[in-house]
């Protein structure tokens, strides 16, 4: 985002909103004044602290460190699938699954943030295998701007002859936005 040094009026739809961009201001004090939608859109605080990088034709503001931005969830690390190449080959760890207390919890301390962060659903295991992710998604939707849920390829076919393993199927996985 740049910031504007004088408050130079241009035309409707020929300045840079046309393009989708915004426009700050620069106050007597020499103060970027952003505008009042991104303040909001961001969750921008009085004394919030954006670092500030300087771009080849501009300024590059970026969010408070503060921000959180997204959150990962994991409702269970169990899978449907037997991956070779997975680490919980390897694990010692119990299969097991998120209780729809302990989502609750979650849920209800990401109400806090402003703006609400991404969710993300996913992690070692198939989120698809929880029996309540239905609820789990309708929960995030209730509570949370955007939602992420990861889930795994289906099971590769059979290799037909004279294909390699895969049956030449290019799939790693689905997200569902």
């Amino acid at each position: 985002m740049q910031a504007t040094d004088s408050p130079q009026k241009t035309p409707p739809g020929s300045g840079p909103e046309a393009a989708g961009k915004l426009r700050a201001s620069v106050d007597a004090e020499g103060r970027i004044v952003l505008p009042p939608e991104i303040v909001s859109r961001y969750g921008l605080r009085p004394g919030a602290e954006i670092f500030i990088d300087e771009a080849a034709n501009g300024l590059r503001l970026g969010l408070p460190v503060n921000h959180l931005a997204k959150v990962y969830i994991e409702p269970t690390n169990r899978c449907n699938l037997e991956c070779r190449t997975c680490m919980r080959n390897e694990w010692t760890e119990l299969l097991g699954q998120m209780d729809r207390e302990t989502f609750g919890h979650i849920l209800e301390s990401l109400r806090v943030f402003s703006p609400l962060p991404k969710v993300f659903l996913g992690g070692l295991g198939e989120p698809l295998f929880h029996p309540e992710i239905v609820e789990m998604v309708a929960g995030v939707n209730l509570n949370v701007a955007k939602k992420i849920l990861r889930t795994s390829p289906p099971p590769f076919p059979p290799p037909s002859e004279g294909e390699g393993q895969g049956g030449g199927a290019k799939s790693t996985g689905s997200e569902v936005l």
